[in-house]
């Protein structure tokens, strides 16, 4: 059956809209199949439901899962460079243990175990984040620390003596912008 623009699926009974250069494309095939596979998003929409139902009720990806992700790349890459059978075997435990996380329905284990991860991840990121910052920003900011409580104050880029205030506990302090 070959199906024109506008023409009516009589089994599904609608009507769809085939462009011209896929009708010459699926003129052989069966108008039922065709019209599943584009109405409802083809293929790839029926294995993402099937994944979805899979997944239901399952901890899923998180922080410690993006981080064991990178971890196991690291480790993948460097045991195929090196040849070492002991860093491809910590790449493959590091591999089932990012599966075993994301396939686990004990929800509470998981999400204390990406606090903990997160409780130990998130000052190192943040330093890292600071001192890219204090380069991106070193034409139009200078960072300086609070004398009383340690807040990194992110202050205008003026030379010369000023005196600062930390939002946090409210000290005031001489600042000494040199260039």
């Amino acid at each position: 059956m070959v199906a024109h623009p506008g023409t009516k699926c009589k089994e599904m009974r609608k009507e769809i809209y085939i462009p011209t250069e896929i009708r010459s494309h699926i003129a052989g095939r069966n108008m039922i199949q065709y019209y599943h596979t584009t109405e409802t998003g083809g293929i790839m929409s029926n294995w993402k439901n099937k994944l979805m139902t899979f997944m239901y009720g399952r901890y899923g990806v998180d922080a410690l899962y993006r981080a064991l992700n990178v971890l196991w790349i690291g480790l993948w890459l460097i045991g195929i460079l090196t040849g070492s059978a002991a860093v491809t075997a910590l790449a493959w435990l590091c591999l089932i243990y990012m599966t075993f996380r994301m396939m686990s329905r004990n929800i509470a284990r998981r999400q204390a175990e990406n606090a903990a991860f997160l409780k130990m991840w998130n000052p190192i990121k943040g330093f890292f984040v600071l001192q890219w910052r204090r380069v991106k920003e070193f034409r139009t900011a200078v960072y300086r620390k609070c004398p009383d409580c340690g807040a990194m104050l992110r202050l205008p880029h003026r030379r010369g003596q000023h005196t600062a205030a930390c939002p946090r506990c409210g000290r005031r302090f001489d600042v000494r912008i040199l260039f």
